[in-house]
């Protein structure tokens, strides 16, 4: 529970306790106890991800996401293992509903109170995140207010199946999380997440429960949806779907660039700068997770991948009539990453992996050696996400000092985790903001030995052109401009910048 409870909040030691407890919990279970996956379905992703490492885009994301494979594979597990029944779902429904509280609170004036800590962060992602709070959408205990709306949505069957058991009195707790769970959706705004919500309450209910209410739920989630339609002003102008729209091509553009391999697991961000609608397509993530893995894995990832969606699809069609409320919940969540992402983040993930390993009809059996190679990388993932939280928190400390020791810190931190770029080139830009010229060689140093974390990088190249021009060096630094521009061509500062550093 206590792992649940920390994936929902989804803060910065996450995944380190996410890990901790997961390798713990499988090394306990008795051994004639233990069901996992075929040793392929190990093998052959960690082989996907040792072969694209080399030539990844972003290695700051690929080593952010990695965990979730060792993470999905162990919730499979676990929950084939275990055979959690309907005590355990409806506590995990319970839990999540009660997480709309979160939502609510920042519905009615929290966002406002989080505009504070926001402009303690970096110039870039401040500009962000005042973006994302403008939008008046509350996120509840997720990084992002679609993927809590999402797991509202995939939660929702275990309250309806709660809700049609019981009787009397008895059903105000179920119909009251259920309230709750829909203001969660309401809070989000988010147009997909609440009509997902709707489309779980039509489908658990599909001739079955009493009439009354077959009726007044699917009614009470369509007025919640028409209400953030209403709600919506992008939806005036068609923003969400025309910015999926430019994801998608994105996505595939840079997928017939790099057929073969990819471009790494989460590098199609950067790699799709270069793309006709480079300078529109302002998020990493491609808004279809079957689009975005053939991006990052090309055509060798592709058999595996699909393999898993078609046993996924065949599993939810094969519990409709056995388990329905798990059937719907596998289906909510495969129908929305086709139009998000939400399989990359944990807490969508992780109840995903569990159900579908709590209801696999003919669990396979156990090979020796999954759960030690399992609980290893569990292990060293661990490790890896604590350094990279202990990276984040010094950073927070760093923004909070005055400006003449933000730097030593920022430095301090960012020699923990050499796979990380954010808080050098966070450091790059203290330097040229302060005019410390003594610092500037030692940050320009640290910029290039964290040159291969993203090698095609327009911000990184920015970054080094400044410093340079900072120090006279006008020739190096036009070089590193004009290449900058040419793996952003769109970007109007860089433009300026090349101008500025013509010799």
């Amino acid at each position: 529970m206590c792992f649940w409870g920390a994936l929902v909040f989804s803060r910065p030691w996450v995944v380190t306790l996410a890990c901790i407890a997961t390798a713990l919990g499988l090394l306990a279970l008795p051994q004639a106890q233990r069901i996992s996956l075929p040793l392929p379905f190990f093998l052959v992703p960690a082989f996907l991800l040792a072969l694209t490492f080399p030539i990844a885009f972003d290695h700051q994301r690929v080593v952010e996401l990695v965990p979730l494979f060792p993470l999905a594979l162990a919730a499979w597990s676990w929950g084939a293992s275990q055979r959690f029944g309907e005590g355990f779902w409806r506590f995990v429904a319970a839990a999540g509903a009660a997480a709309s509280l979160v939502a609510l609170a920042q519905a009615l004036g929290g966002l406002q109170a989080a505009g504070d800590a926001v402009a303690l962060l970096p110039p870039a992602l401040r500009e962000v995140g005042a973006a994302r709070l403008a939008t008046g959408r509350a996120f509840g205990t997720l990084p992002i207010p679609g993927h809590f709306a999402a797991l509202q949505a995939l939660l929702a069957p275990f309250l309806i199946a709660w809700l049609k058991q019981t009787h009397g009195w008895r059903r105000l707790l179920p119909v009251g999380l259920l309230v709750l769970s829909l203001a969660g959706c309401l809070a989000s705004r988010s147009l997909l997440g609440t009509g997902l919500w709707v489309l779980a309450v039509v489908l658990t209910l599909y001739r079955s429960g009493p009439r009354p209410l077959r009726v007044l739920l699917p009614a009470a989630g369509l007025a919640a949806l028409a209400l953030v339609l209403f709600l919506r002003e992008d939806m005036a102008r068609f923003e969400p779907l025309a910015l999926r729209a430019v994801n998608w091509r994105v996505a595939f553009w840079v997928f017939l660039q790099h057929p073969w391999v990819g471009v790494g697991l989460g590098g199609v961000g950067i790699a799709g700068l270069t793309s006709p609608w480079g300078e529109h397509n302002i998020t990493p993530f491609a808004h279809n997770t079957p689009l975005q893995l053939l991006a990052e894995f090309g055509l060798l990832g592709l058999p595996f991948f699909l393999a898993l969606f078609f046993l996924a699809f065949r599993l939810a069609f094969r519990l409709w009539l056995a388990d329905r409320p798990t059937a719907v919940a596998l289906l909510v969540a495969l129908f929305h990453n086709f139009f998000d992402f939400s399989f990359y983040e944990p807490a969508l993930l992780f109840p995903f992996c569990l159900l579908a390993g709590a209801r696999s009809l003919q669990p396979e059996a156990t090979s020796r050696l999954f759960f030690p190679l399992l609980s290893l990388l569990l292990g060293g993932a661990a490790v890896v996400a604590a350094l990279q939280a202990r990276t984040q928190g010094m950073a927070d400390q760093a923004r909070q000092q005055p400006p003449e020791q933000q730097l030593n810190v920022l430095l301090r931190a960012a020699s923990l985790s050499p796979w990380r770029l954010a808080e050098p080139m966070e450091a790059a830009w203290l330097v040229v903001q302060t005019g410390d010229r003594q610092k500037v060689q030692l940050v320009e140093e640290l910029l290039d030995r964290r040159a291969w974390v993203a090698p095609q990088s327009a911000s990184w190249a920015q970054a080094k052109a400044t410093l340079l021009l900072l120090q006279g060096r006008k020739a190096e630094a036009w070089a590193w401009a004009r290449e900058a521009l040419r793996r952003a061509p769109f970007r109007r500062d860089l433009a300026e910048l090349e101008q500025q550093c013509r010799p």
